[in-house]
């Protein structure tokens, strides 16, 4: 009896357990339906040619741009460009001196 007993609780628990999967499915692909973006064919359709696009050059006239002034040539750098390992820092003189609000300096 306990046999039987013990194997009817063990159906009982997969069956549970199936259910269970199921029911996490389902709602799975619920949510991935209604999160997925559906692509209509207007959207994937490829573009028109032959629109032409027409450029106003009237706007280049406009009294604000004339006013503008043409940028300088920038002049090249005397430095060198490169150095040996670009990571570290460039060396100082005397390190920086940090003094909290209210102190006097320590010497």
């Amino acid at each position: 009896m306990a046999i039987v007993f013990k194997e009817k609780l063990k159906t009982q628990q997969f069956f549970l357990y199936l259910l269970f999967l199921l029911i996490i499915g389902v709602i799975f692909l619920i949510g991935w339906r209604l999160t997925t973006k559906r692509i209509s064919p207007q959207e994937t359709a490829i573009p028109q040619f032959g629109k032409r696009v027409k450029i106003n050059f009237e706007v280049l006239k406009h009294p604000l741009l004339q006013i503008l002034q043409p940028i300088e040539k920038i002049p090249p750098l005397e430095t060198e460009l490169n150095r040996e390992n670009p990571f570290l820092p460039y060396p100082t003189s005397t390190p920086p001196k940090f003094q909290l609000k209210g102190t006097t300096p320590s010497q």
